[in-house]
């Protein structure tokens, strides 16, 4: 944008060629001359960082942490915020199984109470044998007295053994939430450290499609100074160097959000710098679909947690029908007075009682009861059915796309290297003179397309692979890796 101290210039060609020969008023220079030295003073000091201004060496910035699958893994399981909330949910768990024992046991209260009344009462009372009376005193004007209650509950109907039952189930559906919570995260942690790894691979592949274009380059330009290749070649190839740098810029920029997030999913710092080790090899692995479901069916958190909602539902039914039934419990009361008065002539007194309850008519309340009770069972069911039929959904996607991933891997492999050698016949041609520019180019692009293909099938199939760990439930939370249940393998 111009700045409003420059001319504006002029629109048309005619008046432009005059530009020249109008100089721009006096002040107009002047005012333009200061603009530049405040500038320049401006951009000096704001240039001078802090701890140079301060007479110190700028800090370095910390090396790079190098971080392998199981590092990552590892860093995750200690770090991640969903696993410290499941975590904090199986806390809660075990909280309510000691509320729910803590109702069926030896309940012991005291109480202390101090009273003032208004007034002390008392009366006189004639002496015996012609005696002087006596006052006796009816109410005191402070009174003190104490109490002591044991209660024990006993649970004839039922509903306290519910109760247990049903939380201690609760703490098996926790510990289970979070062996679920850690399997996810270990396929998280795996999903991005992948893409860091395809991101980086991807990197590379444009890397080397610009030192083939700029090597093309220097080629053509050799041509051109002797002649025998003319400047629109040069320009063709310039242009391509400039868009491979595009691309180059673009997946070095897909790397860093790629690394931060593995940091977001293994629940660190975003900024924080690393680097990731690659495996040296993949080994395709190929598993069976039967034995797989069946191997998931046993050993996924979901599907045992649905199993256990069930169980705990079908508690509640029981817990509905004792609401019903009659209760029981033993009492022992023991009372100090300290002031009773003329008329209480005992200090501690003492009763003890066992008392039963039963609903007679209670307006069909433990029907209702029982009837969502029931519903809830029914429920659970048909979740527990529709868990496992994700489970078997998750297993066979996986299988599908680990096939699918591995074949792309051999078809790409191949086609790397027949595109390899279609690019060094078509330089060869092109040194010899006995091909166009174009034929190198496209050869060019032909291989960094082989060559993506094969970074993406490579990557597809190790995510594939992770997925598939997820789905039968085979993920090792100490190291993050599986062998697939009855699998066959086949060398690349």
């Amino acid at each position: 944008m111009p700045s409003l101290l420059t001319p504006a210039p002029c629109r048309y060609p005619a008046a432009r060629a005059r530009e020249s020969a109008c100089p721009a008023p006096r002040h107009v220079a002047s005012a333009r001359t200061s603009l530049r030295a405040v500038l320049l003073v401006a951009g000096t000091l704001l240039a001078a960082s802090p701890a140079c201004l301060a007479g110190e060496a700028p800090a370095e910035s910390p090396a790079p942490r190098v971080l392998t699958l199981e590092d990552s893994i590892a860093i995750a399981l200690e770090n991640n915020r969903s696993i410290q909330t499941a975590i904090d949910r199986l806390d809660r768990a075990v909280g309510r199984v000691g509320e729910a024992r803590a109702a069926g046991r030896l309940q012991l209260s005291a109480q202390a109470t101090l009273t003032r009344n208004d007034q002390e009462t008392s009366f006189s009372l004639p002496g015996s044998n012609g005696g002087p009376a006596q006052e006796a005193t009816l109410t005191p004007l402070y009174s003190r007295t104490g109490r002591l209650s044991v209660t024990q509950p006993i649970d004839i109907s039922g509903a306290l053994r519910a109760s247990r039952n049903i939380a201690d189930l609760g703490v098996v559906a926790a510990h289970l939430d979070v062996e679920r919570t850690q399997e996810q995260t270990v396929l998280d942690v795996k999903s991005a450290f992948y893409q860091v790894l395809r991101a980086q691979a991807a990197l590379e592949v444009a890397q080397a499609n610009v030192a083939s274009l700029e090597e093309h380059l220097r080629q053509a330009e050799a041509f051109q100074r002797a002649g025998v290749a003319a400047r629109f070649d040069v320009l063709r190839a310039e242009t391509q160097v400039a868009n491979a740098r595009q691309n180059v810029i673009a997946a070095r920029n897909a790397v860093e959000l790629a690394k931060a997030t593995l940091n977001n999913v293994m629940g660190i710092d975003v900024s924080t710098p690393l680097t990731v080790r690659a495996e040296e090899e993949v080994e395709v692995v190929l598993p069976e679909y039967a034995p797989s479901l069946e191997a998931a069916y046993a050993q996924r958190a979901e599907v045992k947690q649905a199993r256990v909602n069930v169980e705990m539902s079908q508690r509640g039914v029981s817990l509905a029908k004792a609401t019903g039934r009659p209760t029981l419990g033993l009492n022992w009361q023991g009372n100090v007075t300290a002031d009773g008065g003329a008329f209480s002539p005992r200090a501690f007194q003492w009763n003890a009682s066992a008392v039963i309850s039963y609903p007679i008519l209670e307006g069909g309340l433990t029907k209702a009861r029982v009837t969502q009770a029931r519903a809830d069972v029914e429920a659970a069911e048909v979740t527990e059915q529709q868990v496992r039929e994700g489970v078997a959904l998750e297993v066979k996607q996986a299988i599908l796309s680990m096939e699918e991933s591995a074949e792309r891997m051999e078809a790409a492999a191949k086609n790397v290297e027949q595109a390899q050698e279609a690019l060094r016949l078509a330089k060869v041609r092109y040194r010899e003179g006995v091909s166009t520019p174009l034929e190198v180019t496209d050869a060019q692009a032909v291989l960094t397309q082989a060559e993506t293909n094969l970074v993406n099938a490579r990557y597809d199939y190790l995510l594939a692979r992770a997925r598939y760990q997820r789905a039968v439930g085979q993920e090792s939370v100490a190291t993050g890796t599986a062998a697939p249940a009855n699998a066959e393998g086949a060398a690349p």
